[in-house]
């Protein structure tokens, strides 16, 4: 009996220090400093000319994974062939629960589709979040209201979805705007494919970035 409670308890402790290591992995996988690579990212017609650099700073525990984001370059909100949607300065840009001050128009017109190239993307980055590594949702109240965030690593630690939901006060009432990103790591672990995509009840839009390790 005692041999198989010290058995039980020894497998206990092997498992847990497993799920730990794969949790940490998780996180150490994508931990560092990461920028924008221009080289490899597609930066044709449709990507946000006035954006002169993207940084992440990537840390986190066993649990949770700190993301720290930083824009560089004043990139408005801008709709193909219509400039800037609203007034967004540089910094608000920045906030991780910023709200655009003007109207976002519709994604559609009648049946022309507005193309935002990627800019309101970029608007909607979160500049400094904590995210539960075991995919439980965690709610922050904000003065620009609730938000909620989520992340699902994958099995293998090489790719990770991150989700954020923010519930925003606008001249027509209230609105949900769900950020999603989708980060893929190479093989050899020096850079992240990141893709974001920016839903809300009338508009989509997203963008591509290649991250380069630099630290």
């Amino acid at each position: 009996m005692k041999n198989l409670c010290f058995s039980l308890a020894l497998t206990l402790v092997f498992l847990s220090a497993v799920i730990g290591i794969k949790a940490q992995s998780q996180t150490s996988a994508f931990a560092g400093n990461w920028m924008l690579d221009k080289e490899k990212t597609n930066t044709s017609k449709d990507f946000p000319q006035k954006l002169k650099n993207y940084k992440m700073a990537v840390s986190g525990t066993e649990s949770n994974i700190n993301v720290k984001s930083q824009i560089d370059g004043y990139v408005p909100i801008e709709a193909e062939g219509r400039g800037a949607v609203t007034p967004v300065t540089q910094s608000a840009s920045r906030m991780g629960n910023a709200q655009p001050t003007g109207e976002i128009k519709s994604a559609t017109s009648g049946t022309e589709k507005i193309n935002y190239g990627g800019t309101m993307a970029l608007f909607f980055t979160t500049n400094d979040a904590v995210y539960n590594l075991n995919g439980e949702e965690v709610k922050i109240e904000t003065p620009q209201g609730l938000v909620r965030v989520k992340a699902k690593p994958d099995k293998s630690g090489k790719s990770l979805q991150l989700t954020t939901i923010r519930r925003i006060k606008t001249p027509n009432g209230e609105m949900e705007v769900t950020t999603r990103e989708v980060w893929k790591l190479s093989e050899d672990g020096k850079s992240i494919k990141l893709l974001r995509t920016v839903e809300t009840p009338t508009v989509r839009d997203e963008i591509t970035m290649i991250l380069a390790k630099v630290g």
